[in-house]
């Protein structure tokens, strides 16, 4: 799956930072780019583009640190775009 070992980073009008943990996930995300950004529009009615960043692995063993926030300060995994890819795409939070 294209979003194995991803989180969203950081939600910025229509740009969505995905998160990876490592090559592989920053490759696949690319791969699926397309995909990704066409379910995402179908589903939110409006332009998505998806951006993949490598992060560092947190102490705990997941990607990133803690509750990442969104530009307006909300936690990410309430912003409608991550909720339609928790729903769409099957992702689920690290």
């Amino acid at each position: 799956m294209a979003l194995q070992g991803t989180l969203v980073a950081s939600v910025q009008g229509h740009l969505v930072k995905v998160g990876c943990d490592n090559e592989f996930a920053v490759s696949s995300v690319k791969r699926y780019r397309q995909d990704i950004q066409d379910v995402l529009q179908k589903n939110l009615g409006g332009r998505v583009q998806i951006e993949p960043v490598l992060v560092a692995p947190a102490a705990d063993g997941g990607i990133g640190a803690a509750g990442p926030k969104g530009s307006s300060g909300t936690p990410v995994d309430e912003h409608p775009v991550v909720k339609a890819m928790i729903r769409e795409l099957g992702a689920e939070p690290l």
